[in-house]
């Protein structure tokens, strides 16, 4: 059976004649397949870019994304209460005896004047109830407007942090109650400061018990008294029964007195 004449072109291949249509299509088509394709890469090595290995190392590895918090707590970069402008992150220096301490809170913002009759009364009625607790002991106060003053005892750190606890809860509760607010009334930590000297202890004494006074000076209200005390402090204030405690210390019980007659002696 002669051959088929040699194809045109780039055919180098004779098909025979006795091979079906199909076969011999798809046999045309693998070829062209083959011819037009492009050479493989080589990479630098001189391997196939194209084979498995190659591949697999030119894939870039997985990352885990990060997905944001949901919901609150747990440990994150910004996690925890920002640092106010009254927070101390340092401890309190030990007491090791009875000190005599000036104490002080301030009110949040949005909290009304503490000198308001209502509230006042109910201040008055904390200090009646939490005054004296496992050696602490409040001696003088006073209450103004946004803070309030207190002159107390300790016998040691965790009576001081307790007593002042105990009674800070107490008068928040009673703020909240008659003022139809709810939330924090003062702020998270309270201030103290340790008197170790006479001189230093008479000082603070007039200083809180005539506290009303220094504040209208200040804003340049004239207001005389007469030297009286505060009429919103302890010593204005009716005794029975005991709003304070009576100083068990030799600074609070008679060393400020000495410091104050030498003072007014010289």
């Amino acid at each position: 059976m002669p051959c088929a004449p040699r194809a045109q072109g780039r055919w180098e291949r004779r098909v025979p004649r006795s091979l079906p249509d199909s076969i011999r299509a798809a046999d045309v088509r693998a070829k062209i397949r083959a011819e037009i394709a492009p050479d493989p890469v080589v990479g630098v090595s001189g391997r196939c870019m194209s084979a498995p290995s190659c591949t697999l190392a030119r894939m870039k590895k997985p990352v885990q994304l990060a997905f944001p918090p949901r919901g609150r707590g747990g440990a994150r970069p910004g996690a925890g209460r920002p640092r106010g402008d009254r927070v101390s992150h340092h401890g309190r220096s030990g007491v090791v005896r009875p000190t005599p301490y000036h104490a002080l809170w301030h009110t949040a913002g949005d909290v009304p004047s503490l000198r308001r009759r209502k509230i006042f009364r109910q201040l008055c009625e904390s200090f009646r109830r939490c005054h004296e607790k496992d050696g602490f002991r409040v001696v003088h106060f006073s209450v103004q407007s946004n803070h309030v003053h207190a002159l107390v005892e300790a016998h040691g750190v965790e009576s001081l942090s307790r007593g002042m606890q105990g009674l800070g809860v107490s008068m928040a509760k009673r703020v909240n109650k008659v003022t139809g607010r709810r939330g924090a009334v003062f702020d998270d930590r309270f201030y103290s400061r340790g008197l170790r000297s006479p001189r230093e202890v008479a000082n603070v004494v007039e200083y809180v018990l005539h506290n009303g006074d220094v504040h209208d000076r200040r804003m340049g209200i004239g207001v005389d008294r007469g030297g009286a005390p505060d009429p919103f402090s302890s010593a204005a204030c009716e005794q029975d029964p005991p709003l304070t405690s009576p100083p068990e210390t030799w600074l609070l019980a008679v060393g400020w007195l000495r410091a104050r007659s030498m003072r007014a002696a010289g």
